[in-house]
């Protein structure tokens, strides 16, 4: 049933349930539609349904990065759309990317959760555009919510009394999102060399993490996963 799996992606938040889901996308097939295997934690059971949202695999394939929100899978696609994958309802549904005719055709920005919204960002020219998707499964509205440019955050203090030119670490056009903080306003970005953060409350830039020669962050947008902890008392679920 497994041979033919491209990627895997978890469906679990323990702030609403403390049952999961492995969702399993089989690509077998050069065009839709696209199968998953699902298996639930709460049965015991693996189940299949097909999700035909009409891209070819060949034209339009899914980025393996998937952000869960509210019993849906949202991933990118090659496309410049983000694949809604609805797991409660079995169906699913493209969205069109913000400004796509903007974006980087060669190049991936990052979706992400955002304070219980689905957010998007990306490069655009020498700023990062934050984008907040409103009205989500009605009218799918994207609303820009931060422009943030890029050589200004050069010019930011690094922590304490040092400070940071963006230059030392690549050119403006080699920067990427890799994250977004779920519950704060903060942004993760860097290049394949180094890791940075931006805290868009106070205007604070903070180097996360630098390379060694050796080794480098390939596609830190799909790669770099925020870590929120989460207590939840079990019994409250029975």
């Amino acid at each position: 049933m497994l041979e033919n799996i491209i990627f895997a992606a978890l469906a679990f938040d323990p702030s609403t349930s403390p049952h999961y889901r492995v969702v399993c996308f089989d690509y077998s097939e050069s065009r839709p539609p696209v199968r998953l295997q699902v298996f639930s934690s709460e049965t015991g059971n693996w189940t299949g349904n097909e999700t035909p949202f009409g891209y070819s695999n060949k034209k339009c394939k899914v980025v393996k990065h998937c952000i869960y929100l509210d019993g849906a899978l949202y991933c990118i696609s090659t496309s410049k759309h983000i694949i809604c994958f609805d797991l409660n309802r079995g169906n699913s549904r493209a969205i069109e990317l913000p400004e796509k005719e903007r974006l980087d055709p060669n190049g991936s920005g990052c979706v992400g959760q955002w304070r219980g919204h689905l957010c998007y960002t990306d490069l655009v020219g020498t700023a990062f555009y934050f984008w907040l998707l409103e009205d989500r499964c009605k009218n799918d509205r994207w609303t820009l919510v931060h422009n943030i440019n890029v050589d200004y955050l050069g010019k930011l203090w690094l922590q304490r009394d040092s400070m940071i030119t963006i230059g030392r670490f690549g050119k403006i056009s080699s920067f990427r999102p890799f994250a977004l903080h779920p519950t704060s306003d903060v942004i993760f970005f860097g290049t394949p060399g180094v890791m940075l953060s931006y805290h868009l409350e106070d205007k604070r830039l903070k180097l996360i993490y630098r390379t060694k020669k050796d080794r480098l962050i390939l596609m830190g947008q799909l790669m770099v996963f925020p870590y929120t902890p989460c207590l939840v008392n079990l019994k409250d679920f029975g």
